[in-house]
């Protein structure tokens, strides 16, 4: 429920549904643009807006992408939770202003691409998220993969080894580690191949 609430608040894209399963037209997706302004002044709570429109949350269209968790050594931890969905019908998203100032659609190669650029700074989590994406043909094949295959709990380590800082993640699957080195060039490591020193 918190993504649904969290991806309507900040990007006005709304994962909810009628009761017999369709999703808001262009009409009442206008009306509900209003009331987003209203839970982003807290004037409003997202399950009685959901009710007052008679609509329920989508969970069924959401995927479990990833799970990052930072490893216990660092100073600053955090737990966020990453979802897979399509963008549902007449709806093309908006940042608000506020916890988003820009956005935009980008493939995920685009945004590793910017990232690696240094066009746009691109979180870590965020740049390895769109590598693994990258390698699907379309966000359906991503999905049906998701769903056939769920993603484990990702914590990244950290390294030196000779003179420069390392940062692996376990790759999808059986294909190794994905290491990369300080915002360089990055390569993928299987488990029998020794780390850089």
């Amino acid at each position: 429920m918190a993504a649904i609430r969290e991806t309507f608040e900040e990007v006005g894209i709304l994962f909810a549904k009628h009761a017999d399963g369709g999703w808001p037209r262009p009409e009442l997706l206008a009306a509900l643009a209003e009331e987003r302004q209203r839970l982003a002044r807290g004037e409003a709570a997202f399950p009685a807006l959901l009710a007052r429109y008679r609509l329920r949350p989508a969970v069924e269209a959401l995927t479990a992408f990833a799970h990052w968790v930072t490893p216990p050594d660092r100073p600053r931890r955090f737990a966020t939770r990453f979802f897979l969905a399509a963008a549902p019908p007449f709806q093309q998203g908006r940042h608000d202003g506020v916890e988003l100032v820009d956005s935009f659609w980008a493939a995920p190669a685009r945004v590793v691409a910017l990232g690696a650029s240094g066009e746009h700074l691109v979180m870590r989590a965020t740049e390895v998220n769109c590598r693994r994406l990258a390698a699907y043909g379309s966000c359906a094949e991503a999905i049906a993969d998701f769903r056939a295959h769920p993603e484990s709990l990702v914590t990244p380590t950290y390294f030196e080894a000779g003179g420069a800082r390392y940062f692996s993640v376990p790759a999808r699957g059986a294909r190794g580690v994905l290491t990369l080195a300080a915002r360089s060039q990055p390569r993928v490591r299987t488990e029998a191949e020794p780390r850089p020193r």
